[in-house]
């Protein structure tokens, strides 16, 4: 993919540069892994509906710890930090001017020559939650893919500095996935082309949504209330009636997928009568969520759907073609027509090489 270099004059001009497009952060929203923000309320700051987020402390204090986590990645592994990448500056495909990345650092690992060729890009975070080099967040993951397939940069990392349970830092590089960034652009070009061009709004998926949707339409806001027609009111209680419900739910399911892990590991024992019991209180919850709506969904062999899976990685595959779902590592589950958890999935990319 070819792009080209914008360097606004200031932090505001690079700002409004950003909101020409779909930065790092909204592809992780569009991806199903960003859990501050959902569909709805990122095309309603797309189409000025909504004001733009206002950067919080944590994101003010990430921004000015930038050099020390790129810096501490240079001490780690003696990479070279392209002096010319630190500041802001965003990079924009040239066909599609919507697709926007902004790195954090461009780096060339220790010992290769300082070209073009050798460019890797350096995800920098700072983070209050321990993390796993082996696990790091999906929404980490799905930036990095981001930001390399737009600039056509086959390798990155991303670097952090943690407070849990001490100060450390630590990172991990990244190869580039071409098939996980495919779907990423997939899911751009529904939003832009399918929502933001055709000013249609997709569907509100949470009660702040709602809320949001009847702002300015004989409400009167103090705190959480508001006013309301009955068809407005009726709306809302039954979302919040079914968010509700779903917070209940959701605490099941970790007990549900353990209970059926438990199941699955003792299958040659099925005729014990401790695995029996296992057996019986699993059914038990089984119905009792299906009672309350709540239903399991596949997502093998299927499409890639962005509101009910969470694509947590790509690999190749002899029986599923490439973009389709070919593991399920974490169960979907749907109340009646809501999703009441995205199923964690792996993607194929095509037959194995």
């Amino acid at each position: 993919m070819a792009y080209k270099i914008i360097r606004p004059a200031d932090r505001d001009a690079w700002l409004k540069e950003r909101e020409k497009g779909i930065g790092s952060s909204e592809a992780t929203t569009l991806m199903g892994v960003n859990h501050y923000e959902d569909r709805y309320r990122l095309f309603l700051r797309k189409t000025g509906q909504m004001a733009p987020k206002p950067a919080s402390e944590q994101m003010e204090l990430g921004h000015h710890l930038e050099p020390a986590v790129a810096s501490r990645f240079a001490e780690l592994t003696g990479a070279w930090i392209d002096p010319k990448s630190e500041g802001d500056w965003i990079a924009v495909d040239t066909k599609k001017d919507y697709l926007r990345v902004s790195p954090d650092r461009i780096w060339i690992p220790a010992g290769q020559e300082h070209r073009k060729e050798n460019w890797r890009i350096l995800e920098c975070k700072t983070t209050g939650m321990s993390v796993d080099p082996e696990d790091i967040p999906s929404y980490w993951y799905c930036q990095l893919q981001y930001q390399m397939g737009v600039m056509g940069i086959r390798k990155g990392a991303v670097a952090w500095i943690s407070s849990f349970p001490v100060f450390n830092a630590g990172y991990k590089e990244i190869d580039f996935n071409p098939s996980y960034f495919a779907l990423i652009v997939q899911a751009i070009d529904e939003f832009w082309n399918g929502n933001i061009l055709k000013g249609a709004p997709p569907e509100p998926e949470q009660l702040e949504d709602l809320r949001v949707k009847y702002s300015g339409k004989n409400q009167t806001v103090k705190g959480e209330s508001f006013v309301a027609d009955d068809w407005m009111q009726a709306d809302f209680d039954e979302l919040l009636g079914i968010k509700s419900e779903m917070d209940i739910l959701k605490d099941v399911l970790p007990a549900v997928d353990n209970l059926q892990l438990a199941l699955e590991n003792a299958k040659d024992n099925a005729e014990d009568p401790f695995v029996k019991g296992v057996k019986l209180v699993y059914d038990t919850l089984l119905k009792s969520l299906k009672e309350h709506g709540a239903e399991p969904f596949d997502s093998v062999g299927k499409e890639l759907d962005t509101e009910k899976m969470e694509a947590i990685a790509t690999l190749p595959s002899a029986d599923i073609e490439e973009g389709k779902v070919s593991i399920e590592s974490k169960k979907g589950w749907m109340l009646k027509d809501k999703v009441l958890r995205a199923a964690q999935v792996v993607v194929s990319s095509g037959k194995p090489a």
